[in-house]
């Protein structure tokens, strides 16, 4: 197998980061005040996972930026490619029960338009 590219490196970073995005909050269902504190905790741990994934994603790459050696390239790509998928299906998941944005998320759109 081919040792991967600078680009193929890049584009598989940017990839997650768009995946980690997609990360959407869950929905509990409407079953009184119990519920609706569940729902604020859910919202929270998810934003939380959210930031998360990206930091990781973050700190991962720079650790092994300098890696020079192609077998230990080639088995990190192999790696980062596998947590993609499971990030992929985290995101589709998380879409499948998920609701609209955060409030957090919209009054940070709001404050970035103004």
């Amino acid at each position: 197998m081919a040792a991967p590219t600078r680009a193929g490196i890049l584009s598989l970073y940017k990839k997650m980061l768009k995946e980690s995005k997609q990360i959407t909050k869950f929905h509990s269902g409407n079953f009184g005040p119990i519920a609706n504190r569940n729902y604020l905790y859910m919202c929270v741990c998810c934003l939380f996972h959210r930031m998360y994934y990206l930091r990781r994603i973050k700190d991962a790459f720079k650790e092994n930026k300098n890696v020079t050696d192609t077998a230990q390239v080639q088995t990190l790509t192999e790696k980062a490619k596998k947590n993609l998928d499971v990030l992929k299906r985290q995101a589709l998941i998380s879409q499948m029960y998920g609701s609209g944005k955060l409030v957090i998320e919209s009054q940070a759109a709001r404050n970035k338009s103004q």
